[in-house]
């Protein structure tokens, strides 16, 4: 049995837990709370600062924990590229992208491959893709993401990425360039 009152936290092995009651938590900090972007370029500004992590809450961006995420999320409006990345960070920020309606059932379609670092990914129109951003080892503090779409700031995904634009490869002696 654990029971933990008041803001703190707890950790055993792999299992992190960040409680905060308290009321400065960011408004999108729980994943039913995820705020709504819109369009296809966007920079907002925010901070993670008092934010926790919830039961069944998966591990974002290669990030250690304990986590302190915020959510968004975002329609696509068209088949496309989304490009994410943080910018003036105050702390060793990480990003994941998912795609699913309920915290227990996500599936990351794209993570930040180190703190601090953007992500691209290939993205269907009409679906949501929920976005959480989070410190490293509880890192915590203001940061701006930016997102757009189209406007790739990474590397964009080569033409086959999706398994709908698979290339036939046929022979004996095959390159692949």
């Amino acid at each position: 049995v654990l029971e933990m009152t008041g803001g703190g936290s707890f950790q055993a092995g792999s299992l992190s837990i960040l409680s905060d009651e308290s009321e400065s938590a960011p408004p999108n900090d729980a994943f039913e709370n995820r705020l709504l972007l819109t369009g296809k370029d966007a920079q907002i500004s925010g901070s993670n600062a008092d934010a926790s992590s919830e039961l069944g809450e998966p591990l974002h961006g290669n990030l250690l924990p304990p986590q302190r995420s915020v959510w968004w999320k975002w329609l696509a409006p068209s088949d496309g590229t989304l490009a994410l990345e943080t910018l003036q960070a105050s702390f060793r920020a990480g990003l994941s992208v998912y795609a699913g309606w309920k915290l227990d059932d996500l599936i990351e379609v794209a993570k930040s491959e180190s703190p601090g670092a953007g992500l691209s990914l290939a993205v269907k129109g009409g679906v949501e893709y929920s976005i959480a951003l989070s410190g490293d080892s509880g890192g915590q503090g203001s940061f701006q993401l930016r997102l757009a779409f189209d406007g790739d700031f990474t590397n964009p995904p080569p033409t086959n990425d999706s398994f709908s634009e698979a290339k036939l490869l046929f022979g004996e002696d095959l390159q692949v360039q």
